[in-house]
């Protein structure tokens, strides 16, 4: 069990302390046909970027964290309630001055590190298994992601992603 262990992919210049501009969430169940609420939800993550900040985020980069926040979404769904009855899936997405942020909870059994997910780096993503692809995917395409459980039985992911500029409307 991973009781109150909290497991951290991190690029140190990133500040998780700021404040976010815009703040929004989501609660479905957790099962396939409900995901593409999170779909909408992301489409309305990406309205307020481009109100925000002067400078908006190419496709790629919105592809790349859409892809992270899709393959955590996904393992919660196949795994986190994989032994047991769908719980509920919450994800609140933020838009700060310099980031994007998006923070699944979910109760479902909590996520133990493989020896092939229990690396800093991930070498090649692409080239991991087909069951073990999904977290090194995240993993890539986002400037952090952490995980925690805590003693309570609530699971934690969080993926942020840095813009490629940090200026902002909000700064201005």
């Amino acid at each position: 069990m991973c009781s109150g262990r909290t497991r951290r992919w991190r690029r140190p210049w990133l500040d998780s302390e700021d404040k976010p501009l815009v703040e929004f969430e989501i609660v479905v169940p957790a099962v396939p046909r409900h995901l593409d609420q999170l779909h909408e939800a992301l489409a309305r993550l990406w309205g307020e970027v481009d109100r925000l900040w002067s400078r908006r985020p190419d496709p790629v980069w919105r592809a790349e964290f859409a892809t992270g926040v899709g393959e955590i979404a996904d393992n919660i769904v196949q795994h986190a309630y994989s032994t047991s009855p769908p719980g509920m899936l919450t994800c609140r997405l933020r838009v700060f001055d310099h980031a994007v942020e998006a923070c699944f909870t979910d109760t479902g059994t909590a996520y133990v590190p493989s020896s092939t997910t229990a690396r800093d780096e991930p070498d090649d993503p692409m080239s991991l298994l087909e069951s073990g692809r999904g977290l090194a995917l995240a993993e890539a395409t986002v400037d952090e992601l952490t995980y925690t459980r805590a003693p309570g039985g609530l699971n934690q992911w969080c993926l942020r992603k840095r813009s490629l500029s940090v200026d902002s409307r909000s700064a201005e």
